[in-house]
């Protein structure tokens, strides 16, 4: 199935819930107001409320047809502020595109131009405009013939003319004279990945600056795709101008494969020397971006951190922290850092400090005893876990900090080291029973991760009832973690969790979220609590949220119509997998969900099809269902990715009783050479009848 990111429960729910107050209820949905203004106030505020409508983003959706009136004002400036607030609305603002169409065709060119930006902005739902946006490609003026591009490559099948056409188009505007060409270029042409690299590698042997700027600014914005730019880089880094040596040192750092690294680390090792401050730290941090396979070149970081720009003793410790271990070497002169007259310096330092393992904990513990810095280090024994064991004793020691956010921090601290640090659950249970103490919630959330739960539990009982909105919620958290909730009227739960979900904190948030799922099937009265998730800012609560509704199974279905929009707005990529996943642990109470998927299932995606037919026949395994699903699985048999090859066939397995191509097709892959696909192959053959 769908492997989308792992929900991690050493989360400081406590900190959230504990040290900020409840959010202030979002009563007002400030988009009312401003689209009742945009469509009856004088010019003036009309204007103003397009502004502030563009300034919400994805919130202003629900002001899209009034935008949409707004674009035939007289006033040309409310005409073009009310074409940005629908390219800041994005995909959710598809409604606009006819009128945005007509609106081309007697804009001026300030109006027009903005509005081929929005277009693309809205993406695949705006191609009925593809044949206007082909006719900008003829443009006189070059930036609208890049805007055009953009857009195409945001709206058009990547296959097709006219995405070619603009490809090509994007690719020249690199090496136009006038700069901002080039750069209005860059997003464009990075949104075509690895399919631009062909294009962009001859343009790294050009004398323009500019045009050497934009073209390792995009292969940056690619990513490891751009890795066979890698030998061009190199030479670049020769370059006399600074900002070319700067920009390709940058660059590599994203673009270098595990396969290129050993000539990228010695091209960097020597950039590390050049003269300009910049270089230095741009060379310093691509070769943290290779992460331990840069271990090679600690010795030569190590020296930087005797360099005398503190923008150059910055990258070199972030570099070493992202080696890791692997750059312990380097404990002693990081650890010295922390006394560096620059601020930024002390914190990255103690930052890369924790990241260097068992290696740190010695100097880590013995900076607990220092007033000044006493919450980096807790910090950094948090983020060691379990391995930080040994500081426990000075942990203890340090929970009578003065200072309430480090005393937070050392409590945080003993609670990721978990069940290892119970040595401290006297001093936290002291905590936990202090009333009106600024770390008391903190406590309980600790002593949850530590494992305790006979002595707490007296604790939380009582503190569940407290006039304290804030430690009443962590209460409520803890007793659920702890196992106590069936002893709890569920409707004291719901409106805690309720609450949890609108914290300021993601992170307690998310944590709320992982209450819900603890809650099993008691918990599914929050299920529309949890589609409102969905639209957090916060990838890890969307995720969280996820999880929940798949365990949910048909109890999801509040959730149904945030998910179909989901599946239809977001690009290719582990969180729209999830969404599929969803729904079909929804089975049936999803079926409004079969179009979509049957699109998806003959998309170019072998995997994404695959969990999409999954899915598909989960919500309705009729035969004709199965027998669409059935060819498109059988096709996915031949993927190269094993996971994709072995849930095919457990679905086979599972569908495909009276087909006998399936038998067929499985018998092929019997011999299949990884053992999880061989395997899955042999209890899906079980399933199906035997040939005649």
């Amino acid at each position: 199935m769908s492997k989308w990111s792992v929900l991690c429960l050493t989360l400081l729910c406590c900190l959230g819930l504990c040290c900020l107050g409840l959010s202030s209820a979002n009563a007002a949905e400030p988009w009312k107001e401003l689209s009742r203004q945009l469509n009856s106030g004088t010019p003036a505020e009309r204007l103003e409320a397009a502004q502030a409508l563009g300034d919400l983003g994805i919130d202003a959706e629900p002001a899209v047809s009034a935008l949409i009136n707004a674009l035939t004002a007289k006033e040309i400036e409310l005409q073009h502020e009310a074409v940005l607030a629908l390219g800041r609305i994005g995909p959710a603002a598809v409604e606009a595109v006819p009128t945005l169409m007509e609106l081309m065709k007697t804009a001026k060119p300030l109006v027009r131009y903005s509005a081929i930006e929005t277009l693309g902005s809205i993406g695949p739902g705006a191609k009925a405009a593809l044949s206007v946006l082909e006719k900008e490609l003829k443009n006189s003026d070059p930036m609208v013939r890049v805007a055009a591009a953009a857009a195409i490559a945001s709206v058009a099948d990547r296959k097709s003319d006219s995405t070619q056409v603009a490809l090509a188009i994007l690719l020249s505007a690199l090496d136009d004279k006038q700069a901002s060409v080039g750069t209005a270029a860059i997003p464009g042409l990075a949104s075509f990945g690895s399919a631009a690299v062909p294009g962009l590698v001859p343009l790294l042997k050009s004398d323009s600056v500019p045009t050497l700027l934009a073209a390792t600014n995009t292969l940056g914005l690619i990513g490891r795709d751009g890795s066979p730019a890698v030998d061009n880089l190199i030479m670049l880094l020769g370059n006399t101008e600074p900002s070319i040596r700067s920009s390709a040192a940058e660059t590599l750092g994203k673009v270098t494969s595990t396969a290129q690294a050993e000539p990228v680390i010695k091209a960097l090792e020597k950039t590390l020397t050049d003269k300009n401050p910049l270089v230095r730290a741009h060379a310093a941090r691509a070769l943290g971006r290779l992460g331990s396979t840069a271990a090679p070149a600690v010795k030569e970081l190590q020296a930087l951190l005797q360099d005398k720009s503190d923008l150059v003793r910055r990258a070199a410790l972030w570099s070493l922290g992202e080696i890791g271990p692997d750059a312990k070497a380097a404990v002693n002169d990081i650890d010295a850092l922390w006394d560096d007259p620059v601020a930024s310096v002390t914190i990255q330092a103690a930052e890369s400090l924790a990241r260097l393992g068992p290696a740190a904990l010695p100097k880590l513990t013995a900076r607990l005893a220092s007033p000044k810095f006493t919450f980096l280090a807790a910090s950094g024994l948090r983020e060691q876990g379990p391995a930080a064991a040994e500081a426990v004793p000075e942990l203890v020691k340090a929970l009578s900090a003065k200072d309430v956010e480090a005393r937070r921090e050392v409590v945080l601290a003993l609670a990721q080291i978990g069940p290892k640090a119970k040595s401290a659950i006297p001093a936290l249970l002291k905590l936990a029973a202090d009333e009106g103490n600024e770390v008391q919630g903190t406590a309980v959330y600790a002593l949850v991760m530590l494992g305790e739960k006979e002595k707490l539990l007296p604790l939380v009982r009582t503190s569940i009832k407290s006039k304290d909105e804030r430690l009443r919620l962590v209460s409520i958290w803890a007793w659920i973690m702890l196992g106590a909730d069936e002893q709890e009227d569920l409707d004291t739960l719901t409106t805690a969790l309720r609450a949890g979900l609108k914290l300021p904190r993601p992170l307690a948030r998310q944590e709320a979220i992982v209450a819900i799922r603890r809650l099993g099937e008691r918990g599914a009265v929050l299920a529309p609590d949890l589609a409102k998730s969905l639209d957090d800012e916060s990838p890890e609560v969307r995720d969280a949220a996820l999880h929940a509704l798949a365990e949910m199974g048909k109890a999801a279905e509040p959730a149904l119509p945030r998910l179909l929009k989901m599946l239809g707005d977001l690009p290719d990529g582990t969180e729209r997998q999830a969404v599929i996943y969803v729904l079909g642990r929804m089975g049936p109470t999803a079926i409004t969900a079969a179009p979509a998927l049957l699109k998806l299932v003959r998309g170019d995606d072998p995997f994404v099809s695959a969990l999409s037919a999954w899915s598909l026949v989960q919500i309705d395994s009729s035969g004709t269902v199965r027998e669409l699903a059935i060819p498109l699985l059988i096709a996915v048999l031949n993927n190269s990715r094993p996971k994709v090859r072995e849930e095919a066939a457990r679905m086979l397995g599972n569908i495909g009783q009276d087909n006998k191509s399936v038998r067929e097709a499985l018998e092929k892959m019997s011999d299949d050479s990884h053992p999880d696909v061989a395997a899955a192959v042999k209890e899906a053959l079980k399933k199906l009848p035997k040939s005649q």
